[in-house]
């Protein structure tokens, strides 16, 4: 995927992951405050990030992100942020 948001310094753009409103028994939740799932890709990372690459699967700090919307990112389907380096919290292995 070609980026058009290129981070710089120890900003960090990824793909946030999206949170089903079905539970596994197949119950529909209706609740429109639902919390959004702290769990996201790593698509595109500044040059002094040092904690992630791209590829990663990162836990993050909820709450410590910027949306991106438009003409900033090719993929206007899912939800992307950024976000620092320091507020990724965990990595998936």
């Amino acid at each position: 995927m070609t980026t058009l948001l290129k981070p710089i310094g120890k900003n960090i753009l990824v793909k946030l992951h999206e949170t089903s409103n079905v539970t596994k028994g197949g119950i529909i939740l209706q609740n429109l405050r639902t919390k959004r799932e702290q769990r996201a890709s790593v698509i595109a990372v500044g040059s002094q990030v040092e904690n992630c690459k791209v590829g990663d699967e990162i836990l993050f700090n909820d709450g410590k992100f910027r949306i991106i919307k438009g003409d900033m990112v090719p993929d206007t389907t899912h939800d992307y942020a950024i976000m620092l380096d320091d507020d990724v919290i965990g990595l998936f292995s």
